[in-house]
């Protein structure tokens, strides 16, 4: 058996950031600090300018190495003979140099570009108007997923087995099939041996009288059903006591606890 989880990928569009505030998320104890307080997207700014600033003292540094003493002192006061001896420039010089200062303009960070009000904030008349994928050339039926997929092996420790007659595809007869019940699944076999279906009893929860029994043309009312996450089965036992004693075996492995087949295997 392989569970699968699918979910959404985490966004990657910087208009999507204010998806992701946590800031007025619980954190489990913080009752108890005094004086505390979570911080928004200011923290984020802060520690980029924190990085930015560790990033110049290391290039300043770096260059200490390669360059003299005297590159980095202070130039001398205007007017003073060292002013007097600096070279000129002629009209065309400094058109050239003035063109160059023009291009070499310092970049702004894509940090500073992304951490916008229109990004970090939601939207002013709520989630509903918030940029969809569709404005920004992705169609907004091709979402993004991912799946987890997890080996489950089966569980070695039997709690129940037996026959249960379950509905046909059609649900015109009733089909006998082989049951048996290892935590967490209940697993469906054919008379033959194959197996069927399994059942994934975490999250599920059982009806003794199910209402939809009575559409089937049961004869006996032995009939409970098991209401999953993502579907439902009908079963029918031969006797009513037979019935009890499968749903107090699938309540036990419910409440017995939720360890993985590993740790309930002896």
């Amino acid at each position: 058996n392989f569970s699968v989880n699918v979910r959404p990928t985490s966004t990657k569009r910087a208009v999507d950031l204010w998806r992701m505030n946590t800031q007025h998320d619980y954190v489990k104890g913080e009752e108890s600090l005094h004086g505390w307080a979570p911080r928004g997207v200011s923290l984020v700014r802060d520690f980029i300018s924190m990085r930015r600033r560790q990033r110049r003292i290391a290039e300043i540094e770096a260059a200490k190495g390669v360059l003299s003493s005297g590159t980095f002192s202070v130039p001398p006061p205007s007017g003073t003979v060292a002013d007097e001896q600096a070279p000129s420039f002629d009209e065309n010089q400094e058109r050239l140099l003035r063109r160059v200062l023009d291009l070499w303009q310092t970049r702004r960070d894509s940090a500073e570009l992304i951490l916008v009000k229109d990004n970090v904030e939601p939207p002013q008349k709520g989630a509903a108007f918030a940029p969809s994928n569709a404005s920004h050339g992705t169609p907004s039926a091709a979402l993004n997923l991912v799946a987890d997929v997890h080996y489950n092996p089966k569980n070695p420790s039997l709690l129940k087995g037996g026959t249960l007659m379950t509905p046909s595809a059609d649900s015109s007869r009733w089909v006998r099939r082989h049951v048996e019940l290892r935590r967490p699944y209940l697993h469906v076999h054919c008379p033959d041996g194959d197996e069927l279906t399994t059942i994934n009893l975490t999250h599920s929860r059982i009806d003794h009288a199910p209402q939809l029994a009575k559409l089937l043309r049961r004869p006996n009312a032995n009939v409970f059903a098991v209401y999953g996450s993502s579907n439902n089965w009908l079963f029918a036992a031969r006797s009513e006591r037979e019935k009890v004693e499968w749903i107090l075996k699938i309540d036990q492995s419910y409440f017995s606890g939720s360890g993985t087949p590993e740790e309930d295997s002896p």
